[in-house]
C-alpha cells in the first residue's frame, strides 16, 4: 500500500490540469498554476417562455478548490495526516495529460488552417492525431469512473466487470481494504450522492480494478479497454474535432457526456477552451443496421463486402467554428450537470447569463 501513501486530502475528480485547460488566467503570467481560476455558473430553473435553463455566474473560482471532494478515493487513514488513496493512480494519466492535449491541438491548429475558405471540416489521416486521440480519450473514460455524480451509471454500464478481481497480492490487499473504509466518511459520501455504502465500495473496487498496475505489468485495465475500441474489427469509430477560435465550451461537473445515437454510444468531451472531441463507435453489422439495408435493397453479398471495407475503421474529421454543436454540447452539459457548470469564459454561447 505504500505507494498509494500520501498526505492528499482534497482529491479532485475533475483534475487541475484539465480545470487548467479551460482556466480564465492568463497562465503565463502566473507564479503558481494552483492559482489559476475558472468560472462557475449555476444552473438556473427553466423560466416561463424559454426552452432551457438561464445561467448564474457565481464568480471566478480557484481551481484547487473546486470539482473534488475531501477523501471521496480514501481507503484507509494513517497517522500524521497520511492516507492511502486513489491520487497515485489517477496520476499516472493526469501527469501525460496537458502534454497529450497540447501535441492534439497543435496537430488540429495545422490541419484546421487547411480547411478551404468555402468548407466547415476536413478529413484528417494523421496517424499522430489518432494516437493522440487514444491518450486523451482513456483519461477521459478514467474521469467518467471516477465521477461521484455518475456512480450508479457506471456500476450499471460496468456490471460485467464486477466478478474481476486483482489477481496481485497487494491489489488484493487495497481491494480488501475497502470493506474497512472509515464508516463516518462512508456516511457522508453516501448521503451526498444519494448511492449505498455497498454502491461505495463496488465504485471503488471498479476504480482500483481498472486502474491498478502491478510492477510485473506496464498495462491497466483502461488502457485495455480503450485499445479494445480502437482496435475491434467488428467497430468503425469515428473521431469529430471541433475547433473554435473565440467561443468557448463548457466544462461540466459530470466530466464527459455520454449518449446513444441509433444504439451506438457516443462520448462528448470538452478538450480544452476551444476544443470539443466526439468519439463515436457503430457496430458494424447489428440488427438496426440490417434492417436499414434490407429497406434500400442491399443484398447479403454487398452488404458484406461493405461491413469487411468497414471493420475496425478509424476516421477523424477536424471541424472549424460550427456553432451549431458548441450549442447542443453546451445545452448537453448543463442538462447532465448535477447543478454547476465551468468555463473559460464569463460568457456561454446561446445561454442568458445572470
Amino acid at each position: 500500500m505504500q505507494k498509494l501513501t500520501n498526505s492528499t486530502r482534497n482529491q479532485h475528480y475533475i483534475a487541475q490540469v484539465e480545470q487548467r485547460l479551460n482556466s480564465s488566467s492568463n497562465l503565463t503570467s502566473l507564479s503558481n498554476p494552483r492559482n489559476a481560476k475558472i468560472f462557475e455558473f449555476k444552473i438556473s430553473d427553466i423560466k416561463e417562455g424559454s426552452h432551457k435553463p438561464s445561467l448564474k455566474l457565481m464568480g471566478n473560482k480557484s481551481i484547487h478548490s473546486v470539482l473534488s471532494v475531501q477523501d471521496i478515493f480514501t481507503i484507509q487513514h494513517l497517522p500524521n495526516g497520511l492516507s492511502v488513496n486513489f491520487e497515485s493512480l489517477f496520476q499516472r494519466y493526469e501527469n501525460d495529460f496537458s502534454n497529450h492535449v497540447n501535441l492534439f491541438l497543435d496537430c488540429v491548429v495545422k490541419i484546421k488552417d487547411t480547411i478551404p475558405p468555402d468548407q466547415e471540416s476536413i478529413e484528417s489521416h494523421d496517424t499522430n492525431l489518432q494516437g493522440y486521440i487514444k491518450c486523451v480519450y482513456k483519461y477521459k473514460i478514467m474521469n467518467w469512473l471516477r465521477n461521484p455524480f455518475h456512480i450508479k451509471t457506471v456500476l450499471k454500464n460496468f456490471s460485467p466487470f464486477g466478478s474481476y478481481v486483482i489477481q496481485s497480492q497487494n491489489g488484493l490487499d487495497l481491494y480488501n481494504a475497502i470493506d474497512t473504509i472509515n464508516q463516518s466518511q462512508c456516511n457522508y459520501i453516501c448521503t451526498r450522492f444519494s448511492i449505498s455504502i455497498d454502491e461505495y465500495k463496488e465504485w471503488l473496487r471498479l476504480i482500483l480494478l481498472f486502474l491498478y498496475q502491478d510492477s510485473s505489468c506496464h498495462v491497466t485495465v483502461l488502457d485495455d479497454y480503450v485499445d479494445n475500441f480502437f482496435s475491434a474489427t467488428d467497430l468503425s469509430t469515428s473521431a469529430y474535432i471541433f475547433y473554435y477560435d473565440t467561443d468557448s465550451p463548457l466544462l461540466p461537473d459530470s466530466a464527459i457526456v455520454v449518449d446513444e445515437v441509433k444504439g451506438n454510444p457516443s462520448f462528448y468531451m470538452n478538450i480544452s477552451k476551444n476544443c470539443l472531441l466526439l468519439i463515436q463507435h457503430v457496430v458494424i453489422d447489428n440488427e438496426q443496421s440490417k434492417e436499414r439495408m434490407d429497406k434500400i435493397g442491399v443484398s447479403e453479398e454487398q452488404r458484406e463486402k461493405l461491413n469487411a471495407m468497414l471493420a475496425g475503421n478509424k476516421r477523424v474529421k477536424v471541424f472549424l467554428n460550427d456553432l451549431r454543436v458548441l450549442n447542443g454540447f453546451n445545452e448537453f452539459c448543463v442538462g447532465t450537470a448535477s447543478s454547476v457548470v465551468y468555463s473559460s469564459s464569463n460568457k456561454v454561447h446561446d445561454f442568458v447569463v445572470e
